[in-house]
């Protein structure tokens, strides 16, 4: 696919803007799954990374989703934070944080929703990459 990038070169910033552009394009030409592309403490609360938020958008141009229901799913609250999911056989999505009460672990009870995520059989850690990414590895199944 490609994806025309481009700096109305009249908007506010727009000079600033060209290195943070220059390494979103140069991350998605790439087509590498990262994790050291996280880090916190750098930006003041309130304040927008111009770049983070351009790789997050340019990732739904590219057809990317949340990974989580997010604001667009309809629900509230911290229920916007659990993992994406179709509502299974009841007919509902299952909201429960599991016994450490931590939205995102593995210890999550989410009934019989269907994940539209896969995840990592071996952890389920999502900042730790396994060498091969394959059905033997990942899965989107509650069973494993």
């Amino acid at each position: 696919m490609t994806v025309t990038v481009g700096i109305d070169p009249t908007s506010n910033f727009s000079a600033n803007m060209a290195i943070p552009v220059q390494n979103v394009v140069s991350i998605f030409n790439g087509l590498n799954s990262t994790n050291g592309n996280v880090s916190f403490g750098n930006i003041p609360a309130g304040d927008i990374d111009f770049e983070s938020v351009l790789l997050h958008e340019m990732g739904h141009s590219l057809s990317l989703a949340h990974c989580n229901f997010a604001t667009e799913s309809g629900q509230t609250g911290a229920k916007m934070n659990y993992t994406k999911s179709v509502n299974g056989a009841n007919g509902t999505a299952d909201f429960t944080p599991g016994p450490d009460g931590v939205i995102g672990p593995e210890d999550d009870l989410r009934g019989d929703d269907l994940s539209f995520n896969y995840f990592k059989i071996a952890n389920n850690n999502p900042f730790t990459l396994a060498g091969t990414i394959d059905q033997t590895k990942y899965s989107g199944e509650l069973a494993d």
